[in-house]
Order: C-alpha cells, then structure tokens, then sequence
C-alpha cells in the first residue's frame, strides 16, 4: 500500500475502476486527503489487488475512510458481514465508510409496475433498468465481466441493520430519488 503524504488523510477507495479522479467521491478530493485505490481486477491498475471480502494488505486501523461505490452488492448475501468487517477493521478510530448502493426497493416498485426492462435513468454504462439494478449491469456481465453481477441486495433498512450489526456508530442511511441509490454513513467509534 503506497504511504500518504505527511499529515494526510488516507481513503481507501474499495472497486475503484480506472484511474480517474471524478471515480473518487467529492469529499474526498479536497486538500488534505491522499487516494489508496484497490480493485480486484488488475487492469485498473489500483495500488492494491484485492476482494473487498479479504483486504490482507490493508493493515488494521490504518485508514481514514473507506469509499464504496456500487460494490457491496457484487458478493454473496453471506459474506456481507465480512465485507462490512473488513471495512470496519481497516478504518482508525473516528474513521466513516462512505456507501452507495442501488435501492432495491426502489427497483422492486418499478418491478411491480410491470417495468422490469424500462430505462430508469443514464449513467456512464448507459441506460439503466430495474433488472440491471437487481442482477448488475447486463452489458458488464455479458462482455465477460461476470465479478459485476449483484448477488444480493439492499433497502434502507437492511443496510442499516447490516452495518449497525458489523460495529458501524452513527448509521445513516438516505435514499437518492436521482439515481435510486442508498448512501450510506457511518464511523468507527472513538477518538478521530
């Protein structure tokens, strides 16, 4: 893992994707805070190689917060805790994970309008639909990048719970009606 600058701030930027700075979330890229990215895919030529489900090479404690855009919804339900855990591990004290997920009750109540296939809104991917919110964006999947199919899924409340249940303080978890998405806040207790 690359060393910060002198007095910085550390974010670990979980599934970061390709170099580039708009991927890094706006807080984050103020004076003062220094970029670790980690990917699982080596081609985006992170700093670290790595599952978000096992990070051995982000020492305990040693981040100021974690940035998470639209990667908790690639592994198991199961291994959401271990996710969270090690989301938890690597922050200091005082540290705040930043998550931001696709609302799937939000999806499901298009769903229920019979509205499984329709464009929701754009993105960088192109059109999004309910299906690709729930299973992971369909043209990702079928050029080969099955690691960005969803394997489970989130509404307001069970992210809260999720991450209250891993240790998080101060959850808070809000709806964006723009691009139906969670976010996510949350700290590890104590002194910052």
């Amino acid at each position: 893992m690359p060393a910060a600058p002198p007095g910085a701030k550390v974010v670990l930027h979980v599934g970061c994707g390709r170099p580039d700075p708009e991927n890094l979330h706006e807080r984050f890229r103020r004076p003062g805070w220094f970029e670790v990215r980690l990917d699982i895919d080596p081609d985006m030529r992170p700093d670290v190689v790595a599952d978000i489900i096992d990070m051995p090479e982000v020492s305990s404690e040693s981040v100021d917060a974690v940035w998470s855009s639209h990667n908790i919804e690639h592994v198991f339900t199961h291994e959401v805790p271990k996710v969270l855990g090690e989301f938890f591990r690597v922050l200091r004290a005082g540290g705040e994970v930043l998550i931001t997920t696709p609302d799937l009750q939000r999806a499901a109540e298009r769903i229920a309008r019979g509205r499984l296939e329709d464009p929701l809104y754009e993105s960088e991917a192109g059109a999004i639909t309910p299906l690709d919110m729930v299973y992971g964006h369909v043209g990702y999947v079928a050029d080969g990048f099955e690691f960005m199919a969803h394997r489970t899924g989130y509404t307001a409340h069970t992210l809260t719970q999720k991450l209250r249940a891993a240790g998080f303080a101060d959850v808070v978890v809000r709806r964006d009606r723009s691009d139906l998405s969670l976010w996510a806040t949350a700290r590890r207790a104590g002194a910052a």
